[in-house]
């Protein structure tokens, strides 16, 4: 996770990356990035999903991977210096992998998928191709998750998800 300050008379100029990670502006100064290691919230195999902000909240998505097994990471920082972890212990994040973080009206949406054994390609069926169930929580705030009901993403039963984004009109998934 890199954390920038940009300097207070920041252009919108193209921008030009140093081999430093700092940007360089044609005509003004540079952004100064400042690391922060994601091991601090888990393992040394975070890796981060997605980003995004809610209020004046930040919110990164991760993956803590430690052998073989996976469990779901969320931070959250109101500064971008100070990054608490969101607790994802809970039975809604149980068996998840997360995928994607989008702001949507009025908060955020995750999506993820099941880290369950396919019901439908039990045991090797011959010639089926497994699919893990997609998740998805909505929170308010960054803090607090409620996983969506089965309902709500059965038009995603049987599908991955490669991308999702938010629009004017609301959220494209392909």
């Amino acid at each position: 996770l890199f954390r920038s300050t940009p300097s207070p008379d920041l252009s919108s100029q193209p921008v030009a990356i140093g081999s430093d990670g700092s940007a360089i502006l044609a005509d003004g100064p540079s952004i100064t990035w400042t690391t922060i290691a994601l091991s601090q919230f888990g393992s040394n195999m975070v890796g981060a999903v997605g980003a995004a902000r809610v209020g004046g909240t930040m919110v990164v998505a991760a993956n803590d991977t430690f052998m073989s097994d996976t469990k779901p990471v969320i931070i959250q920082s109101t500064d971008g210096t100070r990054w608490s972890r969101v607790p994802t212990d809970g039975p809604e994040f149980a068996h998840a992998l997360l995928d994607y973080l989008v702001a949507i009206p009025g908060g955020l949406l995750l999506v993820g998928e099941s880290l369950d054994p396919d019901p439908l390609c039990a045991d090797g069926a011959a010639g089926c191709m497994p699919v893990r169930a997609t998740l998805m929580w909505r929170s308010s705030d960054g803090q607090t998750w409620q996983l969506l009901p089965t309902r709500t993403t059965a038009p995603f039963d049987r599908v991955w998800i490669a991308s999702i984004a938010a629009g004017p009109k609301g959220l494209v998934a392909f």
